[in-house]
């Protein structure tokens, strides 16, 4: 018997009131399902272990729809990450998008999919996940951090120590390679030269590993101004590299700022893909 889900009409859930079967408040305004037939698995998980969603003031009055609660829970089984303190709206736009290409019209029929169709779980996952990042984004905060950087560098002797950065959510590199290139021209500036140990971690394996690669197509030039390009890039067609003395700055690796320890004795912590 096929038990694809039938192409219906797409609604938007964004403007659709989905009430859940059964919700019991909480003292701090999230909810936790008590009762659900979305599908007949569900009667098996213990209700114990399904962790309520911390919703934003405004959306106190208008409780999380049980089958998001379920969507995170399939997320969290099957991939480990734990996205219930996202946004519930966020998370539900990210959804929207699959219902869209899936042509699937509610939340319960999603579940359902989930379900019967695991491989839609990672590719959901990527869908949730943030990779909107570009070198110096935001010009004016990187000019204002390396007049930082020039006036603390300046003050303190660190030929004998390592300057160490840490970049969360570093996507595919980009804000880090850009911190990197800032460093090396206050070290230019300054006329000093140090150790410079900069860790750009992301819980998202496949952009840490174009990250390490540091090669970029030809619409780097929006955002990188031509001497820069020219004295830290290689030309490789239409694409740019990153010089070896900049890459090797930087040590990326897979890490979920939620669950494993941070990177510790470190001089900036620098996160702007948020």
């Amino acid at each position: 018997m096929n038990r694809t889900p039938s192409k219906k009409p797409v609604k938007n859930i964004l403007s659709e009131e989905i009430k859940p079967t059964s919700v019991m408040p909480t003292e701090h305004g999230a909810v936790v399902p008590t009762k659900t037939e979305l599908h007949p698995d569900y009667d098996s998980e213990p209700v114990a272990e399904v962790a309520p969603l911390l919703i934003e003031e405004e959306l106190v009055e208008k409780p999380v729809p049980i089958e998001l609660e379920h969507i995170l829970l399939l997320i969290k089984k099957n991939t480990d990450h734990d996205f219930s303190l996202y946004k519930p709206q966020a998370v539900i736009r990210s959804i929207q998008r699959r219902l869209d290409i899936l042509l699937i019209d509610t939340l319960a029929s999603y579940v359902n999919y989930l379900h019967y169709y695991p491989s839609e779980i990672p590719i959901l996952l990527k869908c949730l996940l943030i990779h909107v990042t570009h070198f110096f984004r935001d010009p004016d905060a990187f000019e204002l951090l390396k007049d930082q950087l020039l006036t603390s560098l300046s003050k303190h002797h660190m030929i004998d120590t390592s300057f160490r950065v840490w970049i969360p959510g570093c996507s595919t590199g980009e804000e880090a390679y850009s911190v990197a290139i800032i460093l090396q021209e206050c070290m230019s500036i300054l006329n000093v030269q140090f150790d410079v140990q900069i860790f750009g971690s992301d819980i998202d394996r496949d952009v840490i590993e174009l990250a390490r690669a540091g090669v970029f197509t030809s619409n780097i030039e929006k955002y990188v101004s031509p001497k820069r390009l020219q004295q830290f890039f290689i030309k490789e067609g239409d694409q740019y590299r990153t010089i070896n003395s900049i890459r090797k700055m930087i040590i990326f690796a897979v890490q979920n700022v939620i669950n494993d320890p941070p990177f510790t004795k470190v001089d900036l912590i620098c996160c702007r893909i948020f």
